[in-house]
């Protein structure tokens, strides 16, 4: 149970699928990335004691990043949305390291919901 190995190997699927130009194989390899990064996040939930200590309603805001990236990819609206949502629930408290990324997702968000 180490934090980051499944986001690791979620990240090398999604590089595989950026490299290859087989749809059926990059559709596979982005599902694979999708439950490493799903798996990560499941390491360290956010409970209803997590919630009332610290406020976090999400957490790992680098997993939620990359859920994001390739729900948009797949062209999966709804769940990229969710995923930017989780994503700005997981920064509010605690930033990221990316910090132009909190805007970015915003910015994002915005566009997605315009296109509704």
């Amino acid at each position: 149970l180490r934090l980051d190995v499944n986001e690791l190997i979620g990240e090398t699927y999604v590089i595989k699928a950026e490299e290859t130009t087989d749809p059926t194989e990059q559709h596979n390899d982005y599902l694979q990335a999708i439950s490493y990064l799903q798996a990560e996040i499941a390491l360290s939930p956010v409970t209803s004691v997590v919630t009332a200590q610290t406020g976090d309603t999400a957490n790992n805001a680098h997993a939620h990043w990359e859920l994001a990236e390739i729900y948009g990819a797949l062209g999966m609206s709804a769940e990229e949305k969710q995923e930017l949502n989780l994503y700005l629930a997981a920064t509010q408290w605690h930033s990221d390291v990316y910090p132009w990324r909190i805007a970015l997702a915003q910015k994002r968000l915005q566009t997605l919901k315009a296109r509704q």
